[in-house]
């Protein structure tokens, strides 16, 4: 009740190989967020449209890109909407040379000039859905973890409503996510 939106984000910026359309692999830099993430953040697409709350449900593999890489890497074309990119680990110049997994991405928007995400110091050049994160990395799911096993890799961050303080935020906050470790660990017993 504390906050008129709430997004997440991963907490490190990922260095992933990308192939655009069928061309040479090539390193990027990438971030998975939730689809309320440029909503909550306040920002708006220079071109196409960004990740909304729908992208979180919704079956296509999207990606936004950034304004510095759709300059650098596609000249500013307009045509770089609905271009597909293959994303897979940073091992090998082909991901599947050596076996691992690539997920086929579309891009839908690019974010505006001067965008760079909401961590200072880091640049993605690429934003997937959060939803895409088992098929990115498929060697963990860190969406539907199992106790005792816990990955804490998001950051979530909220905008807090008109009126509120941030003492009440974060007592709202605090106690939410101690309920939901309470609840993730409820069913393990010590030996």
């Amino acid at each position: 009740t504390s906050f008129s939106g709430l997004m997440a984000s991963q907490s490190g910026l990922a260095s992933w190989q990308v192939r655009i359309a069928t061309g040479e692999w090539e390193e990027a830099h990438e971030r998975v967020v939730s689809g309320t993430y440029f909503q909550v953040l306040g920002v708006d697409a220079v071109m196409g449209r960004l990740f909304s709350a729908a992208d979180d449900r919704a079956a296509l593999p999207h990606a936004v890109i950034s304004y510095d890489y759709w300059q650098r890497r596609f000249g500013g074309s307009t045509g770089v909407l609905g271009t597909r990119l293959t994303v897979g680990p940073l091992s090998g110049r082909n991901p599947r040379s050596n076996g691992a997994a690539a997920a086929a991405l579309i891009i839908i928007g690019v974010t505006p000039r001067g965008f760079i995400g909401e961590t200072a110091g880091q640049r993605p050049d690429i934003w997937i859905p959060l939803r895409m994160q088992p098929e990115i990395v498929p060697s963990v799911d860190w969406l539907t973890e199992k106790p005792p096993e816990k990955m804490m890799w998001l950051h979530v961050f909220g905008r807090l409503k008109a009126g509120v303080t941030l003492a009440r935020a974060n007592a709202e906050a605090n106690a939410i996510f101690k309920a939901g470790l309470e609840s993730f660990y409820s069913g393990i017993t010590s030996s």
